[in-house]
């Protein structure tokens, strides 16, 4: 659309709240739109006159319960599929564009917020309406429109607005792995800026798609620029975000939402960690104690107090977000405290305790709160009861209940587990002391079994450490097919990288990163950029936009460890290329379990070797993954293309 000499771009969105839901501004839909919709506008050219309007159109579902959409299966979201009563799957879906203005929007134009509509309804019904309304937005596509896909549905759901954007050679970002690999795959269409979700937020994702945009038009995203445009009122409204209520992050979430802190703790107690010497009263010590106990603690304390108590949430306390901020810290330091008592040998941690007592804060300021209202208490005093006194009370609690240390043995059994490691019987309470006994006795019966001469050989028995335990030959290869499989299927934010951070809580050291963290750079990163490169090498006939895909694919895994899903349209395609991960990824993870080695994705290749504690028996099993699928990969391509011109050959001689 031309203008005098202004030229105006505007925006669709299309998507979902996606599968792992590790990305907390997902839960809140409303806010999501506005934020994606204020960054656009700080687009403009001051040299051709062309200027970013915003967010024109949206469609995006999103689930009532804030679950994810990975372990729904295909009959409970297919648009026509009625379920009602308690079997429906019940959800929302937001739009932007498709209804007329709200007459009590003006007084929120200069704000620029959304005219945001929502319905809500049984999953089948409301992609039934998303498909519709995807059907209308496929009619309005023209070339200065681009399209944000966050986690969409590309196959049926928003296939017509995908073939428009198609025809329009319209560019597309985004985020979603997976649903971005597919529309690449399908549609041929240009990708740029497309980015993984774990632990990202709704900010750096907005203005992440908008500067990816700027560039793709020529323009400049100035923060400091806002454009005035009276068309964008017919999309405001009053009601907007303020009225919108969604429902709360799980812990499981919000302990992703830690992974930046996770990552950076470890980096720093990998290379100092456990070199400080014996002096425990040198600054430097207390700097790793507090790195290793009271950082991931109290920060998942915060991250779970802030996250329920969020204005959008159900869960929302009477308190500002300074008083949950203040009452979230003194609890979370107390608590970490509390739960690194004995920890160096039962290899506890503090994330859980941090996160249980995060979760309680909002409802302990909500009574508390009550209270001094009910006693006639001044605000000046209940704010300083909630603010100090519910922190310190809800420290105090974990602390002389015992939840924080029970909650730190228990972290040490998982981290011990998975590194088959021998469990220690700590000294406490009745109960987990008759868990741990058990736990031990188990242990020592394998132990006494794999010793016996008739089983040693098909164990890894050779060098153990004292507290260690023989690992099953074979073990790798079943690891390395359930990490490929269980990332296809939604269990990678489910159980994967929740087992991964646990590990890593207050690890140090030699022992700092994760075993589960080195199999998933290698069954995932590594296997992906070895299909990327291969397909780069000896692109597929039908490969299309996976050719520009492949290659941000591959910069993405080798230097930030992420975007794996890149890889998943090249292996539904190829028997050959799926075979080839898999093998990749049991052979590769058979090295780690063999080597007990510890590394993690999440991180440039080199750093990711670096962190391991076998830096050799790394790179042996970052190569194997990568080498096999990309053989794999090249082979497939080739006998693709044999195939391909022998049956050209044919019809030409028929």
């Amino acid at each position: 659309m031309v203008e005098s000499a202004e030229q105006q771009y505007s925006v669709v969105l299309i998507g979902s709240s996606g599968g792992g839901t590790a990305t907390l501004g997902h839960t809140n839909p409303v806010e999501l739109l506005n934020t994606v919709h204020k960054e656009l506008r700080h687009l403009h050219s001051d040299e051709d006159g062309k200027f970013c309007a915003g967010l024109c159109h949206a469609i995006f579902v999103s689930m009532c319960d804030g679950s994810g959409f990975d372990s729904l299966k295909k009959d409970d979201w297919l648009p026509g599929n009625n379920k009602s009563g308690e079997a429906a799957t019940m959800a929302k879906l937001y739009s932007v564009g498709f209804h007329n203005k709200n007459p009590d929007s003006e007084d929120q134009e200069a704000l620029g917020r959304l005219n945001v509509h929502t319905i809500k309804g049984p999953l089948s019904e409301i992609n039934a309406e998303a498909k519709q309304l995807d059907a209308q937005l496929s009619k309005i596509l023209h070339s200065n429109h681009a399209l944000i896909s966050v986690s969409s549905e590309p196959t049926i759901i928003h296939a017509d607005s995908l073939r428009s954007c198609s025809e329009h050679s319209i560019p597309v970002t985004g985020s979603g792995g997976t649903s971005i690999s597919k529309i690449a795959e399908l549609y041929d269409l240009p990708i740029i800026g497309a980015q993984g979700s774990v632990a990202s937020t709704t900010n750096t994702k907005a203005r992440g798609w908008a500067f990816s945009l700027a560039r793709e038009w020529g323009m400049t995203y100035d923060p400091k620029h806002n454009v005035e445009d009276s068309s964008r009122g017919d999309n405001t409204t009053k009601e907007g975000a303020d009225q919108e209520t969604t429902p709360m992050p799980s812990l499981k979430s919000i302990l992703e939402a830690a992974l930046p802190s996770f990552l950076f703790v470890c980096i720093v107690l990998r290379f100092y960690g456990g070199s400080l010497g014996d002096d425990t009263s040198s600054m430097i010590a207390e700097m790793e104690y507090s790195l290793r106990y009271i950082v991931p603690g109290t920060t998942c304390s915060i991250l779970a107090a802030t996250s329920r108590h969020a204005p959008s949430t159900n869960n929302k306390s009477s308190q500002d977000q300074s008083t949950v901020l203040l009452a979230s810290t003194f609890a979370g330091i107390l608590t970490s405290t509390s739960a690194s008592q004995l920890a160096d040998i039962h290899e506890g941690g503090s994330a859980l305790a941090g996160l249980i007592t995060g979760a309680s804060i909002p409802f302990a300021l909500t009574t508390v709160s009550n209270l001094c209202v009910k006693y006639h208490i001044t605000a000046t005093m209940t704010n300083i009861i909630c603010g100090g006194g519910v922190g310190i009370m809800v420290g105090m609690f974990m602390h002389l209940s015992s939840v924080a240390s029970t909650l730190s043995i228990f972290t040490g059994w998982v981290r011990c587990l998975i590194r088959w490691k021998r469990i220690t019987i700590p000294e406490t309470n009745v109960q987990v002391r008759i868990v741990a006994s058990t736990l031990v006795y188990l242990q020592q019966m394998w132990y006494d079994f794999a010793s016996s001469p008739s089983v040693t050989k098909f164990v890894y028995s050779q060098d153990l450490q004292l507290n260690e335990l023989p690992i099953p030959r074979g073990l790798g290869l079943a690891y390395g097919c359930i990490f490929v499989y269980g990332s296809k299927i939604g269990w990678y934010h489910s159980i994967f990288l929740p087992l991964i951070m646990l590990e890593m809580d207050s690890s140090t050291g030699q022992n700092a990163a994760s075993l589960l963290g080195a199999i998933d750079e290698c069954t995932l990163v590594m296997v992906c950029a070895g299909i990327c490169t291969g397909n780069l090498l000896f692109p597929h006939h039908r490969l299309g936009g996976n050719t520009s895909l492949s290659w941000q694919a591959l910069k993405t895994n080798i230097l930030c460890g992420d975007f794996i899903e890149a890889c998943y349209p090249s292996m539904e395609k190829s028997r050959v290329i799926n075979v080839a991960a898999y093998l990749a990824a049991s052979i590769s993870t058979e090295v780690i379990v063999r080597r007990r080695l510890l590394s993690s994705a999440y991180m440039p290749l080199p750093l990711s070797i670096l962190m391991s504690n076998d830096r050799w028996g790394m790179i042996a099993a970052s190569s194997i993954a990568f080498g096999i699928s990309l053989v794999g990969t090249i082979i497939s391509n080739k006998l693709d293309a044999i195939t391909n011109t022998m049956k050209r050959d044919e019809k030409r001689k028929k």
